[in-house]
């Protein structure tokens, strides 16, 4: 069961963290404490947004599906963020899936408070813009990445993305979620990811990874990590 949030546990999420104090005292009896299980949709494209998400640990993944039901992912969200950003700009409903890729969890508050701490303007309304603009940041450079780059940077990005979001170096994911990742088939990335054993630099077991050399990592990733780092450090720089 959902549970509300103390404050003395203090705030692992560093987008909320940078939230003034009036906001989270609007908002202290609302935040509910909430596991992420691995596995679980949050919401699906074309559904209505009831609840936004700022993550404390684990990572969740934004998907597309295609007319054949496969599903591709856009981008990871994690406690640096919020899940729900569309609702940012008016949009009630989801444009895309949200999916709890590694389990953790999150503060979870209704979306119609944030709402009206949008409205008010100031510094929330300007914060969640800026990550906004980073979501878009992230699509556009996913789109890029996945026209230009070989499936192994597509992966070694990923990789990364998930050790920065989790503080870790070992994944519990199954085949299907490892090539969701990228968009590729599983038979090519599984591939992939043996040359990758091969190398060195991680460890396969039945359904969980562990990069066991991340230099091996990124010595092999496309300059996208590196376009992505920078974007956010420009726009949060703006944000102190």
């Amino acid at each position: 069961m959902p549970r509300r949030f103390h404050w003395e546990n203090g705030i692992a999420n560093t987008l909320i963290a940078r939230f003034p104090d009036e906001t989270l005292d609007r908002w202290k009896w609302h935040l509910q404490h909430v596991p992420l299980v691995a596995g679980t949709d949050l919401y699906e494209a074309g559904t209505f947004v009831e609840h936004v998400y700022f993550p404390l640990s684990g990572v969740i993944a934004l998907g597309f599906e295609n007319s054949s039901h496969r599903n591709s992912t856009l981008c990871l969200f994690g406690k640096n963020g919020m899940v729900g950003l569309q609702m940012v700009l008016g949009n009630e409903r989801s444009v895309e899936s949200a999916k709890v890729l590694i389990g953790g969890f999150a503060l979870r508050l209704e979306a119609g408070l944030v709402r009206t701490e949008m409205a008010r303007g100031g510094e929330v309304a300007q914060l969640l813009l800026a990550r906004t603009q980073l979501k878009m940041t992230r699509l556009a450079t996913s789109a890029f990445c996945n026209r230009h780059h070989s499936l192994e940077q597509q992966l070694c990005q990923r990789l990364l993305e998930m050790m920065e979001l989790t503080g870790n170096n070992e994944f519990v994911l199954t085949q299907s979620e490892l090539a969701d990742l990228v968009g590729g088939r599983r038979e090519q990335v599984n591939r992939k990811l043996g040359e990758l054993r091969d190398a060195g630099t991680l460890q396969m077991e039945r359904n969980s990874l562990r990069v066991t050399e991340p230099s091996g990592i990124w010595a092999r990733v496309c300059d996208c990590h590196k376009v992505l780092s920078a974007a956010e450090a420009r726009l949060m720089a703006n944000h102190p």
